[in-house]
């Protein structure tokens, strides 16, 4: 009998272990997806999206650290790809890259959505503006956060630009440089472009500065923005 009643004790204490271990599994995964911020786009090596890259590793990196990625995921065959962010990336600037040899793109978020973005695409015009920018951002002294405003003109330009509409995005071409924000070559179809275009010339003057004045040159206050930079 003491047994038996033994037996049952430990049953019924293996029983109630094994809810509570189910419980506490179920929280865990809640808090990990609450933890996480989804992001998802198209690679593609042509300014209309009609020529998606698959097989290309898509790595996103939280500036101003273009070093360690902080989440990676693969395109697929469509050229569609998705992954999750750490939350510390919500409303920090995020860099996407996505490279399948030789070919880089590249993708600048600034101030990157809390609840996640579905169209974050990488493509000519996207890799073209994320190279001028960073080259300019990298010199000292490098701004803590980039202006999204002056990222997403230089991007808009570079889509009227017909002349990359099927640019090389190869690293051993003479479009882009053997490292991220290396620059755009001078003989490069780009770099005419954005020397001939004025919204690009004003836009750069400020990559590393929040539009509005109040912000300007507010290293060291809290808002993480460095001087305003010439482009010559």
């Amino acid at each position: 009998m003491h047994y038996l009643k033994s037996l049952q004790w430990r049953t019924y204490l293996c029983v109630t272990m094994s809810f509570c271990l189910t419980m506490l599994a179920g929280c865990g995964g809640s808090n990990n997806s609450n933890s996480s911020i989804p992001v998802s786009g198209l690679v593609s090596l042509s300014l209309t999206h009609s020529n998606p890259l698959p097989g290309a590793t898509v790595k996103a990196y939280l500036w101003p650290d273009i070093t360690t990625s902080i989440a990676q995921a693969l395109s697929g065959t469509d050229g569609r790809y998705s992954m999750n962010l750490p939350s510390s990336a919500g409303s920090h600037d995020v860099v996407f890259t996505a490279e399948k040899s030789p070919n880089r793109a590249s993708l600048i978020i600034a101030r990157f959505p809390s609840s996640g973005k579905n169209d974050a695409d990488i493509d000519i015009a996207t890799t073209m503006a994320a190279e001028l920018v960073i080259n300019r951002a990298l010199q000292p002294p490098v701004p803590a956060t980039l202006n999204g405003p002056a990222i997403e003109t230089i991007t808009a330009e570079f889509r009227k630009d017909t002349g990359i509409s099927s640019a090389d995005l190869s690293t051993t071409g003479g479009n882009m440089p053997a490292t991220l924000g290396g620059g755009l070559p001078s003989a490069s179809p780009a770099a005419t472009f954005a020397a001939n275009n004025k919204p690009i010339l004003d836009a750069m003057k400020t990559v590393g500065t929040p539009r509005h004045k109040h912000y300007r040159g507010a290293v060291g206050k809290g808002y993480g923005a460095g001087p305003s930079r010439s482009l010559a």
